[in-house]
């Protein structure tokens, strides 16, 4: 399954993502899937604060089939930015995914599992002109993560590290000191302001 496929599925299936698709296309005038999919979670985490049990597991089941059907691109759009990005070491999201497709239950339980799994992937892809899938790590081995990655791969050393700066910056450990749902949602937001940032990254040719 292509990006493209995945998009076509996703608004036939959950036409209430297409404003989401929509005002994606007006601001970058193609598709980024792992911008989609960051906010596809916001939205449905919408879905699961309003009780929109049909239209979130409709929405669901398309991110579902992506993740075991999809291409490369598209496994790692939904692994990264929809599972990842959602705070899963937060037991005030366990409600929210425990009506999660067991392919996305899976993969969350695989963070749990590698304790971020960081380690075990490639910082850089074999044309070292793109930041890897990195997968959560914290403290200060995500901050050496980012900047040996951002070294290693980019021929654009001030804006690269600029913005593996930044991301570093947005890269800390999980927190219960306030565990209230708006905090979980603030937790989501700095995920997907990181990714972002990471597909700053790969437009500039270095992450």
């Amino acid at each position: 399954m292509t990006k493209e496929r995945f998009i076509d599925d996703l608004v036939r299936e959950c036409p209430e993502s297409c404003p989401v698709v929509e005002e994606h296309l007006q601001d970058h005038g193609e598709i980024l899937l792992h911008l989609v999919a960051a906010d596809l979670l916001r939205l449905a985490v919408a879905m699961f604060d309003a009780d929109e049990t049909d239209a979130l597991n409709r929405c669901l089941g398309v991110v579902a089939t992506g993740l075991t059907d999809g291409d490369e691109y598209v496994q790692n759009a939904i692994s990264v930015s929809f599972v990842e990005d959602t705070p899963w070491w937060d037991e005030k999201m366990f409600p929210f995914m425990a009506v999660w497709p067991e392919a996305l239950q899976a993969e969350a339980e695989s963070y749990r599992f590698a304790g971020g799994g960081g380690a075990q992937l490639p910082l850089c892809d074999p044309r070292c002109g793109r930041l890897g899938d990195m997968r959560r790590t914290f403290g200060l081995a995500a901050v050496a993560m980012t900047m040996l990655a951002a070294a290693g791969c980019s021929s654009d050393g001030n804006s690269c590290s600029d913005l593996a700066d930044q991301i570093a910056a947005l890269e800390s450990p999980p927190t219960t000191a306030d565990p209230s749902w708006d905090s979980v949602k603030a937790t989501t937001e700095r995920s997907i302001e990181r990714d972002s940032l990471r597909a700053q990254m790969a437009e500039q040719n270095c992450g």
